[in-house]
Protein backbone atom coordinates (compact mmCIF):
# COMPACT_ATOMS: atom_id res chain seq x y z
CA UNK A 1 0.00 0.00 0.00
CA UNK A 2 3.09 2.37 0.66
CA UNK A 3 3.67 2.30 -3.28
CA UNK A 4 -0.28 3.15 -3.76
CA UNK A 5 0.53 6.01 -1.59
CA UNK A 6 3.21 7.32 -2.70
CA UNK A 7 1.83 6.98 -6.27
CA UNK A 8 -0.87 8.98 -5.06
CA UNK A 9 0.78 11.60 -3.80
CA UNK A 10 3.15 12.18 -6.89
CA UNK A 11 -0.33 12.46 -8.78
CA UNK A 12 -1.34 15.15 -6.17
CA UNK A 13 2.24 16.82 -6.42
CA UNK A 14 2.38 17.04 -9.94
CA UNK A 15 -1.61 18.60 -10.30
CA UNK A 16 -0.31 21.13 -7.97
CA UNK A 17 -2.82 20.39 -5.05
CA UNK A 18 -2.32 19.45 -1.44
CA UNK A 19 -2.84 15.79 -0.23
CA UNK A 20 -5.39 16.42 1.84
CA UNK A 21 -6.78 12.42 3.15
CA UNK A 22 -4.36 10.83 1.94
CA UNK A 23 -2.79 9.99 5.41
CA UNK A 24 -5.92 9.54 6.98
CA UNK A 25 -6.81 7.19 4.63
CA UNK A 26 -3.54 4.89 4.80
CA UNK A 27 -4.53 4.26 8.55
CA UNK A 28 -7.54 1.91 6.73
CA UNK A 29 -6.27 1.16 3.29
CA UNK A 30 -9.33 -1.41 3.04
CA UNK A 31 -12.10 0.71 3.69
CA UNK A 32 -14.44 2.68 1.19
CA UNK A 33 -12.31 6.04 2.55
CA UNK A 34 -9.25 4.88 1.16
CA UNK A 35 -11.10 4.39 -2.20
CA UNK A 36 -13.08 7.23 -2.72
CA UNK A 37 -9.83 9.37 -1.75
CA UNK A 38 -7.64 7.37 -4.54
CA UNK A 39 -10.62 8.11 -7.12
CA UNK A 40 -10.75 11.12 -6.19
CA UNK A 41 -7.43 12.11 -6.22
CA UNK A 42 -7.06 10.84 -9.68
CA UNK A 43 -10.39 12.15 -11.15
CA UNK A 44 -8.96 15.68 -10.15
CA UNK A 45 -5.37 15.26 -11.18
CA UNK A 46 -7.36 13.82 -14.78
CA UNK A 47 -9.17 16.71 -14.45
CA UNK A 48 -6.82 19.56 -13.73
CA UNK A 49 -4.16 17.76 -16.70
CA UNK A 50 -7.43 17.84 -19.25
CA UNK A 51 -7.71 21.70 -18.38
CA UNK A 52 -4.19 22.49 -18.71
CA UNK A 53 -4.06 20.83 -22.23
CA UNK A 54 -7.04 22.65 -23.41
CA UNK A 55 -5.99 25.65 -22.23
CA UNK A 56 -2.58 25.03 -24.20
CA UNK A 57 -0.58 25.59 -21.27
CA UNK A 58 2.96 26.42 -22.44
CA UNK A 59 6.01 24.21 -20.32
CA UNK A 60 6.75 25.90 -17.05
CA UNK A 61 3.07 27.61 -16.26
CA UNK A 62 1.21 26.27 -13.73
CA UNK A 63 -1.13 23.33 -14.46
CA UNK A 64 -3.51 23.93 -11.66
CA UNK A 65 -5.22 27.18 -9.74
CA UNK A 66 -2.88 30.35 -9.70
CA UNK A 67 -5.05 32.63 -7.37
CA UNK A 68 -4.72 32.60 -3.87
CA UNK A 69 -5.71 34.26 -0.91
CA UNK A 70 -2.45 34.22 1.09
CA UNK A 71 1.33 33.27 0.01
CA UNK A 72 3.88 32.34 2.14
CA UNK A 73 7.47 32.42 0.54
CA UNK A 74 9.97 30.90 2.69
CA UNK A 75 10.13 27.19 3.94
CA UNK A 76 12.16 28.13 7.53
CA UNK A 77 10.42 28.80 11.04
CA UNK A 78 9.67 31.79 10.27
CA UNK A 79 7.08 30.43 6.90
CA UNK A 80 6.27 28.06 9.38
CA UNK A 81 4.81 29.72 12.05
CA UNK A 82 3.45 32.25 9.18
CA UNK A 83 0.99 29.09 7.78
CA UNK A 84 -0.05 28.10 11.29
CA UNK A 85 -0.85 31.79 11.93
CA UNK A 86 -3.16 32.42 9.65
CA UNK A 87 -5.05 28.93 9.87
CA UNK A 88 -5.40 29.88 13.72
CA UNK A 89 -7.09 33.19 12.71
CA UNK A 90 -9.80 31.86 9.92
CA UNK A 91 -7.65 31.54 7.07
CA UNK A 92 -8.57 28.14 5.20
CA UNK A 93 -5.81 26.36 4.13
CA UNK A 94 -6.64 25.85 0.47
CA UNK A 95 -6.19 29.45 0.48
CA UNK A 96 -2.60 29.29 1.01
CA UNK A 97 -0.24 29.45 -1.31
CA UNK A 98 3.36 28.25 0.04
CA UNK A 99 6.55 28.36 -2.17
CA UNK A 100 10.40 27.26 -0.93
CA UNK A 101 12.92 25.58 -2.75
CA UNK A 102 13.13 22.54 -0.24
CA UNK A 103 10.48 22.70 2.46
CA UNK A 104 13.48 21.25 4.63
CA UNK A 105 12.98 24.38 7.79
CA UNK A 106 15.31 26.68 5.82
CA UNK A 107 18.85 27.23 6.84
CA UNK A 108 18.39 26.09 10.19
CA UNK A 109 17.90 22.47 8.12
CA UNK A 110 20.34 22.65 5.87
CA UNK A 111 23.69 24.33 7.71
CA UNK A 112 22.82 24.95 11.72
CA UNK A 113 21.39 21.59 12.51
CA UNK A 114 24.49 21.03 15.13
CA UNK A 115 24.89 24.17 16.79
CA UNK A 116 24.68 24.41 20.43
CA UNK A 117 21.01 25.74 21.13
CA UNK A 118 20.54 28.73 23.49
CA UNK A 119 17.12 27.26 24.46
CA UNK A 120 16.69 24.05 27.08
CA UNK A 121 14.08 21.54 26.39
CA UNK A 122 11.47 23.31 28.11
CA UNK A 123 11.69 26.21 26.68
CA UNK A 124 11.25 24.74 23.52
CA UNK A 125 8.39 22.86 24.64
CA UNK A 126 6.89 26.53 26.26
CA UNK A 127 7.35 27.78 22.63
CA UNK A 128 5.18 25.16 20.89
CA UNK A 129 2.54 24.83 23.59
CA UNK A 130 2.07 28.97 22.30
CA UNK A 131 1.39 27.77 18.41
CA UNK A 132 -2.22 26.87 19.09
CA UNK A 133 -2.42 25.40 15.64
CA UNK A 134 0.73 23.80 14.97
CA UNK A 135 0.53 21.96 18.64
CA UNK A 136 -2.49 20.09 17.12
CA UNK A 137 0.02 18.14 14.51
CA UNK A 138 -0.48 14.34 14.55
CA UNK A 139 3.00 14.04 15.32
CA UNK A 140 2.82 15.64 18.60
CA UNK A 141 5.61 17.92 18.69
CA UNK A 142 5.53 18.06 22.37
CA UNK A 143 5.27 14.84 23.30
CA UNK A 144 8.74 13.93 20.56
CA UNK A 145 10.43 16.88 22.95
CA UNK A 146 9.62 15.89 26.32
CA UNK A 147 11.82 12.42 25.72
CA UNK A 148 14.47 14.59 26.15
CA UNK A 149 16.31 15.99 29.47
CA UNK A 150 13.70 19.31 29.69
CA UNK A 151 16.53 21.53 31.48
CA UNK A 152 19.43 20.47 28.98
CA UNK A 153 20.65 22.83 25.97
CA UNK A 154 20.78 20.18 22.79
CA UNK A 155 21.67 21.34 19.69
CA UNK A 156 19.41 22.62 17.28
CA UNK A 157 17.95 19.50 15.38
CA UNK A 158 16.38 19.12 18.89
CA UNK A 159 13.73 20.93 17.37
CA UNK A 160 14.68 20.93 13.35
CA UNK A 161 12.85 17.03 13.56
CA UNK A 162 9.49 17.96 15.00
CA UNK A 163 9.61 21.42 12.26
CA UNK A 164 10.17 18.91 9.21
CA UNK A 165 6.85 16.64 10.76
CA UNK A 166 4.85 19.42 10.97
CA UNK A 167 6.32 20.65 7.72
CA UNK A 168 4.47 17.67 5.77
CA UNK A 169 1.70 17.91 7.83
CA UNK A 170 1.19 21.35 6.94
CA UNK A 171 1.87 20.42 2.87
CA UNK A 172 -1.19 18.27 2.55
CA UNK A 173 -3.19 21.03 3.86
CA UNK A 174 -2.33 23.94 1.78
CA UNK A 175 -0.87 24.22 -1.88
CA UNK A 176 3.19 23.79 -1.75
CA UNK A 177 5.58 25.00 -4.67
CA UNK A 178 8.99 23.67 -4.35
CA UNK A 179 9.99 26.40 -6.34
CA UNK A 180 12.17 29.83 -5.62
CA UNK A 181 10.74 33.47 -5.93
CA UNK A 182 12.57 35.39 -8.25
CA UNK A 183 10.30 38.39 -8.76
CA UNK A 184 7.29 40.15 -6.90
CA UNK A 185 5.19 43.14 -7.83
CA UNK A 186 1.73 44.56 -7.37
CA UNK A 187 -1.41 45.31 -9.79
CA UNK A 188 -4.96 46.42 -8.31
CA UNK A 189 -3.93 45.30 -4.71
CA UNK A 190 -2.73 41.76 -5.74
CA UNK A 191 0.70 40.53 -5.48
CA UNK A 192 2.47 38.53 -8.54
CA UNK A 193 5.51 36.29 -7.57
CA UNK A 194 7.11 35.18 -10.61
CA UNK A 195 8.85 31.36 -9.83
CA UNK A 196 11.80 30.26 -10.71
CA UNK A 197 10.62 28.53 -13.57
CA UNK A 198 8.96 31.23 -15.47
CA UNK A 199 5.56 30.66 -13.94
CA UNK A 200 3.13 33.30 -12.26
CA UNK A 201 1.69 33.16 -9.24
CA UNK A 202 -1.18 35.44 -7.89
CA UNK A 203 -2.18 36.25 -4.07
CA UNK A 204 -4.04 38.88 -2.68
CA UNK A 205 -1.65 39.50 0.35
CA UNK A 206 1.93 38.18 1.10
CA UNK A 207 4.03 37.12 3.65
CA UNK A 208 8.17 37.45 3.41
CA UNK A 209 9.67 34.79 5.25
CA UNK A 210 13.14 34.81 3.36
CA UNK A 211 15.28 34.35 5.77
CA UNK A 212 18.89 35.90 5.60
CA UNK A 213 22.69 34.69 5.56
CA UNK A 214 25.47 35.30 7.10
CA UNK A 215 27.48 38.70 6.60
CA UNK A 216 30.82 38.85 5.51
CA UNK A 217 34.03 41.42 5.37
CA UNK A 218 36.98 42.07 3.30
CA UNK A 219 39.78 41.95 6.07
CA UNK A 220 43.12 40.91 4.16
CA UNK A 221 43.47 37.07 5.02
CA UNK A 222 44.28 33.99 2.50
CA UNK A 223 41.24 32.30 3.73
CA UNK A 224 37.53 32.52 4.94
CA UNK A 225 35.98 29.58 6.74
CA UNK A 226 32.36 30.04 6.19
CA UNK A 227 29.76 30.26 9.30
CA UNK A 228 27.88 27.53 8.82
CA UNK A 229 31.09 25.36 8.85
CA UNK A 230 32.87 26.96 11.37
CA UNK A 231 29.51 26.11 13.33
CA UNK A 232 30.01 22.73 12.61
CA UNK A 233 33.03 21.07 14.61
CA UNK A 234 32.72 18.08 12.25
CA UNK A 235 33.24 20.24 9.14
CA UNK A 236 35.36 22.37 11.06
CA UNK A 237 37.77 19.50 11.83
CA UNK A 238 38.31 19.18 8.30
CA UNK A 239 39.18 22.78 7.17
CA UNK A 240 42.07 23.42 9.96
CA UNK A 241 45.09 22.01 10.42
CA UNK A 242 47.32 22.03 13.16
CA UNK A 243 50.02 25.01 12.17
CA UNK A 244 46.58 27.34 11.63
CA UNK A 245 46.40 30.70 13.54
CA UNK A 246 42.55 30.96 13.32
CA UNK A 247 40.55 34.64 12.87
CA UNK A 248 37.81 34.43 14.26
CA UNK A 249 35.51 38.34 13.98
CA UNK A 250 33.04 38.80 16.92
CA UNK A 251 31.28 38.33 20.27
CA UNK A 252 27.65 36.99 20.23
CA UNK A 253 26.91 33.64 19.79
CA UNK A 254 27.79 32.00 16.58
CA UNK A 255 31.59 33.38 17.74
CA UNK A 256 31.71 32.01 20.84
CA UNK A 257 30.43 28.51 19.27
CA UNK A 258 33.18 28.63 16.75
CA UNK A 259 36.09 29.75 19.26
CA UNK A 260 34.65 26.72 20.93
CA UNK A 261 34.84 23.97 18.71
CA UNK A 262 38.49 25.73 17.81
CA UNK A 263 39.64 25.03 21.73
CA UNK A 264 38.77 21.74 21.21
CA UNK A 265 40.52 21.24 17.56
CA UNK A 266 44.17 21.08 16.80
CA UNK A 267 44.86 24.58 16.05
CA UNK A 268 48.04 26.80 16.86
CA UNK A 269 46.22 30.06 17.96
CA UNK A 270 42.83 31.38 17.82
CA UNK A 271 42.72 35.33 17.31
CA UNK A 272 39.59 36.79 19.03
CA UNK A 273 38.64 40.29 17.13
CA UNK A 274 36.19 41.86 19.86
CA UNK A 275 34.63 45.72 19.46
CA UNK A 276 32.85 45.19 23.15
CA UNK A 277 32.67 42.68 26.14
CA UNK A 278 30.87 39.57 26.08
CA UNK A 279 27.08 40.77 26.72
CA UNK A 280 25.04 37.79 29.09
CA UNK A 281 20.99 37.74 29.37
CA UNK A 282 20.16 38.07 32.69
CA UNK A 283 17.05 38.13 34.81
CA UNK A 284 16.06 41.30 36.70
CA UNK A 285 12.86 42.14 38.24
CA UNK A 286 11.39 44.15 35.68
CA UNK A 287 12.13 41.67 32.94
CA UNK A 288 15.06 39.89 31.23
CA UNK A 289 17.87 42.62 29.85
CA UNK A 290 19.83 41.63 26.82
CA UNK A 291 16.69 39.09 26.14
CA UNK A 292 18.09 38.75 22.17
CA UNK A 293 21.81 39.62 22.06
CA UNK A 294 22.76 38.43 25.40
CA UNK A 295 25.00 35.14 25.28
CA UNK A 296 22.82 32.10 26.30
CA UNK A 297 23.36 28.36 26.89
CA UNK A 298 26.33 26.67 26.41
CA UNK A 299 28.22 29.70 24.21
CA UNK A 300 27.69 31.95 27.86
CA UNK A 301 28.84 29.17 30.24
CA UNK A 302 32.26 28.79 27.45
CA UNK A 303 32.62 33.14 27.40
CA UNK A 304 32.68 32.93 30.99
CA UNK A 305 34.29 30.42 32.53
CA UNK A 306 36.52 29.64 29.80
CA UNK A 307 37.56 32.59 27.97
CA UNK A 308 37.15 35.41 30.63
CA UNK A 309 39.12 33.24 32.47
CA UNK A 310 42.09 33.01 30.22
CA UNK A 311 41.75 29.13 30.61
CA UNK A 312 41.57 28.57 26.76
CA UNK A 313 45.39 28.17 26.03
CA UNK A 314 46.04 29.47 22.15
CA UNK A 315 43.30 31.58 22.65
CA UNK A 316 44.54 35.67 22.14
CA UNK A 317 41.70 38.65 22.02
CA UNK A 318 42.61 41.43 20.07
CA UNK A 319 40.39 45.25 20.21
CA UNK A 320 39.35 45.18 16.82
CA UNK A 321 40.77 48.36 15.46
CA UNK A 322 43.24 49.66 12.69
CA UNK A 323 46.10 48.52 15.04
CA UNK A 324 44.54 45.28 16.18
CA UNK A 325 44.23 44.01 12.89
CA UNK A 326 47.51 45.49 11.35
CA UNK A 327 49.55 43.71 14.19
CA UNK A 328 47.48 39.89 14.04
CA UNK A 329 45.94 39.69 10.96
CA UNK A 330 49.31 39.32 8.82
CA UNK A 331 49.71 36.47 11.69
CA UNK A 332 46.09 34.60 10.48
CA UNK A 333 46.08 31.89 7.90
CA UNK A 334 42.13 31.81 7.83
CA UNK A 335 39.15 34.14 9.45
CA UNK A 336 36.06 33.38 10.30
CA UNK A 337 33.39 35.75 10.57
CA UNK A 338 30.87 35.64 12.74
CA UNK A 339 29.40 39.38 12.61
CA UNK A 340 25.62 39.04 12.05
CA UNK A 341 23.47 37.85 9.11
CA UNK A 342 21.91 40.31 6.16
CA UNK A 343 18.45 39.13 5.07
CA UNK A 344 18.09 37.34 1.53
CA UNK A 345 16.60 39.34 -1.04
CA UNK A 346 14.34 38.90 -3.82
CA UNK A 347 14.77 41.41 -6.80
CA UNK A 348 11.83 43.85 -6.04
CA UNK A 349 9.76 44.91 -9.62
CA UNK A 350 10.71 48.78 -9.20
CA UNK A 351 14.05 48.46 -8.51
CA UNK A 352 13.19 50.14 -4.85
CA UNK A 353 15.09 48.62 -1.16
CA UNK A 354 13.19 47.00 0.53
CA UNK A 355 11.90 48.76 3.76
CA UNK A 356 9.43 47.47 6.68
CA UNK A 357 7.90 48.85 9.67
CA UNK A 358 10.11 47.28 12.44
CA UNK A 359 6.64 47.32 14.98
CA UNK A 360 4.07 46.15 12.58
CA UNK A 361 5.76 43.69 9.82
CA UNK A 362 4.19 45.92 6.97
CA UNK A 363 6.16 46.39 3.97
CA UNK A 364 3.38 47.57 1.67
CA UNK A 365 -0.23 47.32 1.69
CA UNK A 366 -1.00 43.70 1.74
CA UNK A 367 2.99 42.57 1.64
CA UNK A 368 4.55 41.64 4.93
CA UNK A 369 7.86 40.49 6.40
CA UNK A 370 8.38 37.92 9.17
CA UNK A 371 11.32 36.59 11.06
CA UNK A 372 15.29 36.77 10.89
CA UNK A 373 14.76 39.04 7.98
CA UNK A 374 12.07 41.32 9.27
CA UNK A 375 12.98 41.15 13.21
CA UNK A 376 10.46 43.27 15.41
CA UNK A 377 12.20 45.90 17.08
CA UNK A 378 11.92 46.01 21.07
CA UNK A 379 13.04 47.87 23.96
CA UNK A 380 14.42 46.03 27.27
CA UNK A 381 13.66 47.05 30.73
CA UNK A 382 16.58 49.70 30.61
CA UNK A 383 15.83 51.33 27.79
CA UNK A 384 17.76 49.42 25.22
CA UNK A 385 16.43 48.90 21.64
CA UNK A 386 16.97 45.10 19.77
CA UNK A 387 16.05 43.54 17.10
CA UNK A 388 14.20 40.13 18.06
CA UNK A 389 15.14 36.83 16.43
CA UNK A 390 14.64 33.12 17.91
CA UNK A 391 11.94 31.32 17.48
CA UNK A 392 10.63 32.14 20.95
CA UNK A 393 9.99 36.31 19.51
CA UNK A 394 8.98 34.94 16.62
CA UNK A 395 5.93 33.38 18.03
CA UNK A 396 4.93 36.12 20.73
CA UNK A 397 4.90 38.98 17.49
CA UNK A 398 3.31 36.42 15.41
CA UNK A 399 0.38 36.32 17.59
CA UNK A 400 0.55 39.84 17.63
CA UNK A 401 0.97 40.80 14.12
CA UNK A 402 -0.28 38.44 11.91
CA UNK A 403 -4.14 38.35 13.36
CA UNK A 404 -3.93 42.49 12.42
CA UNK A 405 -2.52 40.97 8.88
CA UNK A 406 -5.23 39.06 8.43
CA UNK A 407 -8.13 41.42 8.97
CA UNK A 408 -6.82 44.56 6.81
CA UNK A 409 -8.47 44.68 3.77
Amino acid sequence: MNIIRSLLLTILVLAGIPAHGIDAAQQDTSSSHYALARALAIKKAAMLTLQAKSNSAAPGQFETRENYNWAVVGGGIAGILSIGFLIENGVHPSSIAWIDEKFNVGALGKDYQTVPGNLSTQQWINTLEKCDYLKQCPYDPIEYLKQFDLDSFYSLNIIVNPMQQITHWLLNQVYGFRKKVVQVDSHNNDWYLTLSDGSLLRAHKVILATGSRPRSLDYPCDQEISLPIALDKSQLAQQVKPDDTIAVVGSAHSAVVAMMHLSELPVKKIVHFYTHPFVYTQKIERGIVNAESGLKGPAAAFAKDMIEEDKVPNLVRVFNDKQGRDSWLPQCTKIIYAVGFTPNTIPWFSGDPLHYDDTTGIIARNLFGFGIAFPEKKTDAYGKVERRVGMPYFVEYGKHIVPQWVLMV
